[in-house]
């Protein structure tokens, strides 16, 4: 004869929390990309927090050494950081809290090893100059320039117009590097292009070269507003003068005398013969406009036209 006796067993709430498991999202990752991983307990974590141990047994996929469950919290998150790898690698990642363990695996692709850079572009600053001084190439890369640095050809198009050195080195990590071009001095204006290689990718720009007038630049001549015009408070008022030969950049003034003492409503340098605002003030005020060469020198101004804001 047999008896059977039921007995309820309730957790000691005094009990430490357990490790349950350890989870990682994504389980799959190119190398050089992250995932997160999870350490999971029984019960909440007790005043204080509970903290388990991390380990791999790969340095291509590496946890921080701890992670801390907060106190009244069954989980906490961490970031296995990977990579780049030749083939596909599968990772343990491990968690440790007292003598229980619990681990997960990852899986690092070979697809993370990052493409070489590219040749982006290559600028000039400034795009235009007067014979005899320098511009700056700056060329840029689509990525960090691998260990030892990108070398990156360069030739100009017309060396008795603008020289620059055969190449330039973008130094390892960086992705952009500059280089000198000389402009040669010139009896008329004359361009070179200026072109840059790496690994079969080709890139230019041009440089315009102009003659050194042996004075200042001649004034524009003012296109808008017309003379007398008159606008609403908050128009954008659009402001227009012709282009100068040889100018590198223009400068535009606004005030309202027409002697234009300092301070001034307006003193601004532009690179395109235009100048647009919707900021002026309720007045009667005064424009002019110069050229300013590649040396910075400036031109002679233009005409001074009137107009006026108003209500």
């Amino acid at each position: 004869m047999s008896k059977s006796i039921f007995v309820n067993v309730t957790p000691d709430p005094n009990a430490p929390p357990i490790l349950q498991g350890v989870t990682l999202n994504p389980t799959s990752v190119q190398g050089g990309t992250n995932s997160t991983g999870t350490v999971l307990l029984n019960s909440p974590a007790p005043a204080g927090g509970i903290t388990a141990t991390l380990a791999t047994n790969n340095v291509v996929a590496v946890p921080p050494g701890i992670v801390t469950v907060p106190a009244g919290q069954t989980s906490a998150n961490f970031i296995v950081t990977t990579t780049p790898v030749t083939q596909d690698t599968v990772v343990t990642i491990t968690a440790l809290i007292g003598t229980a363990s619990k681990s997960a695996n990852l899986t690092v692709t070979k697809n993370g090893v990052p493409p070489p850079p590219s040749l982006s572009s290559i600028t000039l600053n400034p795009t235009t100059v007067v014979g005899g001084n320098t511009s700056q190439a700056t060329v840029t890369l689509s990525g960090a320039a691998p260990t030892g640095g990108a070398i990156v050809s360069l030739s100009s198009s017309n060396t008795a117009v603008a020289t620059v050195p055969a190449s330039l080195t973008v130094p390892a990590g960086k992705t952009a590097a500059t280089a000198t071009v000389t402009s040669k001095t010139v009896t008329s204006s004359a361009t070179a292009t200026i072109t840059a290689t790496y690994n079969s990718v080709t890139r230019s720009a041009t440089l315009t070269v102009n003659p050194s007038s042996g004075g200042p630049l001649p004034a524009p001549s003012l296109v808008a507003p017309a003379a007398d015009a008159r606008f609403a408070p908050g128009t954008n008022i659009m402001f227009d003068w012709t282009d100068v030969t040889g100018a590198a950049n223009y400068t535009i003034q606004i005030d309202d005398q027409d002697s234009f003492p300092s301070p001034l409503i307006v003193d601004q340098t532009v690179t395109t013969s235009q100048f647009s605002t919707s900021t002026l003030p309720t007045k009667t005020m005064w424009f002019r406009a110069r050229a300013n060469d590649a040396s910075g020198n400036p031109g002679n101004w233009s005409t001074v036209r009137r107009f006026e804001v108003k209500n």
